[in-house]
């Protein structure tokens, strides 16, 4: 991007150097309002820290005091003091001073190595894969004449280009000792997309009902993020775990109906073939008002899309309390990216991978104090997970074990009617007109009612996830407990950080689980 130190004096340089800061902090500034982000979005900057153009951009970064992400291809140590193709240091004495002064500033909420490839090219190669794949928007700052070398920032300009995403390319010229800058946008949301872009870019957005019922809160990282981090992230615990809880009654309430009104309306049906004539009419309007009824409910609650509004609620809340959680572990939540979450969640699932970096880093007590409180907040405590999963296994069992027994039970009595009927018959009586009309009506209650409430306890059972629940607790339940032993045992905080790592893994990939479950069932 800038001259080579023959070209120009110490003072020169630093005036340029200063007059490019100065441009490419109006461009950050402005970048947020030009994408048309909104208070629900979180700007954070991913780069290397190379000296020359990524140097600068971590200092715009400072300044205005965005959270910023550095990506390495290698340890910091052996990265400042690499040596490039010619033999020559890639940093001066001066300049490795520099970098570790600005990684050690309070805005920079990860540093982290992204490549074991034995080839230092690789590596480089694999940092601007990675900084790809983590970023929406790219800003590249070049020379006008800039080669197009593996692992540079041309090349990177290149693959984001084909990609579709938005790149603003900032060509850095020196004329008479003054830096001249030429923009040019890509696949830009107000400019449209590149014909060889094969995917239009949006703007990443929540899911509806994170935005429509105040869920997703407000995080903006251009004014108050490092402030209210812990706050957004609480809102959002809260708010979601209400909607949750509502939309689970709502549910719960709704299958309740479905399946009464069903019943009721069948014990009409066979109460207008036994009773008298008189009473026929209200009989089978009251049937088909029920009927009505468990269909009307049935259609709204397919439309509301009220299951489905239950589970992403449920994800967002569990989501974000393991966030908070994870505060107290110094590591990377790349396990949000890699199970099996909704793909309309990876915007939140940013966001909170980012409030969590910046909550993690403020942390500084001793990783002793960070695991106690780990596992009393998120396992132990009143409100632990442990506690949790034994007080919902012991209920999906309960209830399981009443489904089934009201399956066998009901199953059972119609099974017996029927029989009885049958040799009731053989032996000369006449059930509709010899037996006692109470008698005769119990029969046929008993006959057609009872195999509907067989039918309705399994369907309950499916409906609330009863079997599935019962296996995943139990599972989830040992896998967690072994864990926690696990950590007590830890004797750093590297080995805590990866037993609290493995069990939020396992405790986020049950909630996806039965998400994923959830969010396509109803009333069967």
């Amino acid at each position: 991007m800038l001259p080579a130190k023959a070209d120009f004096t110490a003072a020169q340089r630093t005036s340029f150097f200063s007059a490019v800061e100065a441009h490419l902090t109006e461009v950050i500034q402005h970048l947020p309002d030009q994408l048309g982000m909104s208070d629900q979005h979180v700007f954070c900057g991913i780069s290397q820290i190379a000296i020359g153009a990524d140097a600068i951009f971590t200092r715009v970064c400072a300044n205005l005091n965005v959270p910023q992400r550095i990506f390495l291809p290698q340890t910091r140590d052996v990265y400042l003091e690499a040596l490039g193709l010619a033999g020559e240091a890639d940093f001066s004495p001066q300049e490795i001073a520099a970098t570790r002064e600005l990684l050690a500033s309070p805005h920079v909420i990860q540093e982290r190595v992204v490549s074991d490839a034995p080839d230092r090219t690789v590596r480089f190669v694999d940092t601007n894969i990675e900084i790809i794949r983590e970023s929406e928007v790219f800003v590249c700052l070049l020379r006008p004449n800039a080669r197009r070398n593996a692992g540079g920032t041309a090349e990177l300009l290149e693959k984001v280009q084909q990609r579709g995403q938005p790149v603003l390319e900032i060509r850095c010229a020196a004329v008479d000792g003054l830096p001249r800058f030429t923009q040019t946008r890509h696949n830009w949301p107000d400019t449209g997309r590149d014909r060889s872009a094969q995917t239009p870019w949006r703007l990443p957005t929540l899911p509806g009902e994170l935005t429509t019922r105040g869920v997703a809160g407000r995080a903006n990282a251009m004014r108050d993020l490092f402030t209210h981090a812990r706050a957004h992230l609480d809102a959002l615990a809260q708010s979601g775990g209400d909607q949750a809880t509502l939309q689970r009654g709502v549910f719960r309430n709704a299958a309740l109906c479905i399946i009464a009104a069903h019943l009721s309306a069948t014990v009409c049906a066979v109460l207008s073939q036994n009773l008298h004539h008189s009473v026929l009419a209200v009989l089978l309007s009251i049937e088909a008002l029920l009927l009505t009824a468990g269909l009307s409910i049935h259609i709204w609650l397919h439309r509301a899309r009220a299951v489905k509004s239950w589970a992403t609620f449920r994800l967002a809340s569990e989501l974000t309390v393991s966030a908070l959680a994870m505060r107290n572990a110094r590591v990377s939540l790349e396990h949000l990216f890699t199970l099996p979450f909704p793909a309309s969640l990876l915007p939140l699932l940013r966001t909170i991978h980012v409030l969590h970096l910046v909550l993690s880093k403020e942390n500084n007590s001793p990783w002793e104090q960070r695991r106690a409180a780990y596992i009393e907040e998120r396992l132990e405590g009143e409100r632990g997970q442990i506690g949790y999963y034994k007080r919902e296994l012991i209920k999906a069992k309960r209830r399981l074990r009443i489904a089934n027994w009201t399956f066998l039970t009901a199953t059972s009595l119609a099974l017996a009617t029927t029989p009885l009927k049958m040799l009731l018959t053989q032996a000369g009586f006449d059930v509709a007109t010899r037996l006692n009309g109470a008698v005769g009506l119990g029969m046929s209650l008993v006959a057609v009612v009872f195999p509907m409430l067989a039918v309705a306890a399994l369907s309950l059972a499916a409906s609330f996830d009863l079997e599935a629940r019962v296996h995943t607790y139990e599972d989830t339940l040992s896998d967690v407990e072994r864990i926690k032993t696990l950590m007590w045992l830890a004797d750093s905080d590297r080995e805590f950080g990866r037993l609290a790592l493995q069990a939020e893994r396992e405790m986020l990939a049950e909630t996806a689980n039965w998400a994923s479950r959830r969010s396509f069932t109803s009333v069967t």
